[in-house]
């Protein structure tokens, strides 16, 4: 049997592939201000492999963080900036007990929190305007809301994990962001 098509060499090109992906999602992601294009690339890449077009990880890679770049940064621009502003917000809502505002602001971070869940695989798969990705990622945030709270639930695994074991953050990104993919991917074809 040739080593070339057997499954070890399958299983080790699968594990070296998913290393080298997070490997590199690490690396673009030490500059924070690129966190987001650099998950949208990785986030491309996993596409490209659950849709068996791509093996290719480090030009895949490059190319949709560069494709994906403007869109991905401007939603974490306005994600920190919301994120910064709803805090503040919150902690003078809570002071003064304004009920109202402080459970619209709640509601509102819920809200983004859903959306974040769906803005990567949607990017990716659309390839549409900044606003209809965001239209996007909220009509199916809340069309297949189980699915959107198990991928957030599997975020917050993910950081526990990597909180506990901190090796594993150099391949437990990357299978978490592959298990949200197929997730999103099958919730796109219903």
């Amino acid at each position: 049997m040739n080593f070339l098509h057997s499954k070890y060499y399958y299983i080790f090109e699968k594990i070296s592939n998913f290393l080298l992906l997070n490997l590199l999602w690490l690396l673009l992601s030490m500059p924070v201000i690129i966190l987001l294009p650099a998950t949208a690339a990785m986030f491309g890449v996993i596409r490209s492999w659950i849709k068996n077009k791509e093996t290719s990880v480090i030009r895949v890679f490059f190319e949709l963080f560069k494709e994906n770049f403007k869109h991905s940064l401007l939603f974490g621009i306005i994600w920190a900036i919301y994120a910064a502003s709803a805090y503040i917000n919150l902690v003078i809502a809570v002071g003064y007990w304004k009920v109202t505002l402080t459970l619209l602001l709640i509601a509102l971070g819920i809200i983004l929190t859903f959306m974040t869940v769906y803005i990567f695989p949607v990017m990716v798969h659309y390839q549409t305007r900044f606003i209809e990705l965001m239209q996007k990622s909220l009509y199916f945030s809340v069309r297949f809301l189980p699915f959107t709270i198990l991928c957030i639930l599997l975020f917050i695994g993910t950081i526990a994990v990597m909180i506990h074991f901190p090796v594993s953050s150099l391949i437990v990104p990357s299978l978490a962001a592959y298990v949200i993919s197929i997730i999103c991917l099958k919730t796109f074809n219903l």
